[in-house]
């Protein structure tokens, strides 16, 4: 009996994508300390409510599986966070949350969205670059509390 791998033959799942409230950023705190090496404090995610039309949680099965933060900074769509439950990816929930995202930048008519990433995190590196970024610069010592402290930081163009 032969099997197939996974990511190679899975089919395409569509995320329910809801904006973040005040009554369900309880949830996005817990998926963001399953996903992120970071622990985030309150101003971040009061942030994410002062930005709620550019923030996305996604739902797949009625079950919060990703989340997609980000907020206008120097006429640039900025990604603060994308992240998925580990056990959800490569399902292409990222790759709807990622295109969410660029729609959402186009709307609002910006030309660029950028983003930062650990430098070690060699997925979302390629995830990003796969979808059309590229990495314009190191920035040293970007995550303080991290090892390794450098981040990159990436482009894409719309």
């Amino acid at each position: 009996m032969q099997y197939m791998h996974r990511r190679t033959h899975m089919p395409q799942y569509k995320l329910d994508l809801v904006q973040i409230t005040p009554k369900n950023i309880g949830q996005v705190r817990v998926l963001n300390l399953n996903c992120f090496p970071i622990q985030y404090k309150d101003p971040f995610y009061e942030q994410l409510l002062a930005n709620a039309q550019f923030v996305r949680l996604g739902y797949f099965a009625d079950c919060l599986v990703g989340t997609v933060g980000c907020k206008i900074e120097s006429k640039k769509f900025y990604i603060m966070t994308l992240g998925v439950l580990e056990n959800y990816r490569r399902f292409g929930f990222a790759t709807q949350l990622l295109d969410w995202a660029m729609g959402t930048a186009r709307s609002e008519e910006l030309s660029e969205i950028v983003l930062h990433v650990q430098t070690n995190n060699e997925a979302a590196i390629e995830f990003y670059k796969k979808n059309g970024f590229h990495v314009e610069r190191t920035e040293n010592d970007y995550y303080p509390q991290l090892t390794p402290s450098s981040a990159l930081y990436l482009v894409k163009r719309l």
